[in-house]
C-alpha cells in the first residue's frame, strides 16, 4: 500500500468471518517558513540587513507534533557561508509559530540569510523550502 496524498483512509481487510480496520492518516511533510524579515530592537520590520546586531523575525508553519529545529545561515555578497544559528520549535501539527533569531553583522559582511528547518543536527535532511532574504 502507498499513499497518493494528505489524508486519513481506513483499511479494512477481511478473512472468513473476520474483520479488521485499521485508520491512516498521512500528514503534510514539509515545514514552512515565511516572512523572514530582519527587525530593529522595538520588532518593526526593516528594508535592509544592518550593521551590527540585530534580529530577524520569521513564521514557522509546523507540519506535525514534533520540534522542528530552523537553521538560520548568513551569507557575504560573493555567497560565502558566514555563520549559523539555531533555534528548536515546539508545537502543535500545523501550527504558525513566530520566531526570532539573533544576528551578529557588526563587521557588516552580511548581505543574505536563508532559513532551513530540519528535524534535527541528527537528521539534517530538510523539511521544506528554505526562505530567503
Amino acid at each position: 500500500m502507498t499513499a497518493v496524498g494528505v489524508g486519513t483512509a481506513t483499511i479494512t481487510a477481511t478473512a472468513g468471518d473476520k474483520t479488521v480496520e485499521c485508520i491512516v492518516t498521512v500528514s503534510e511533510k514539509q515545514c514552512t517558513i515565511s516572512n523572514l524579515t530582519p527587525i530593529d530592537a522595538d520588532g518593526q520590520p526593516l528594508d535592509a540587513i544592518p550593521r551590527g546586531l540585530f534580529r530577524v523575525r520569521a513564521a514557522v508553519r509546523k507540519p506535525t507534533d514534533e520540534a522542528v529545529t530552523v537553521l538560520l545561515a548568513r551569507y557575504a555578497a560573493d555567497g560565502r557561508f558566514l555563520g549559523l544559528v539555531s533555534e528548536t520549535v515546539a508545537g502543535a501539527a500545523g501550527e504558525t509559530v513566530e520566531l526570532t533569531l539573533p544576528v551578529d553583522n557588526t563587521d557588516g559582511s552580511v548581505a543574505s540569510l536563508r532559513a532551513f528547518s530540519v528535524a534535527s543536527f541528527d537528521d539534517p535532511a530538510p523539511l521544506g523550502e528554505a526562505a530567503a532574504y
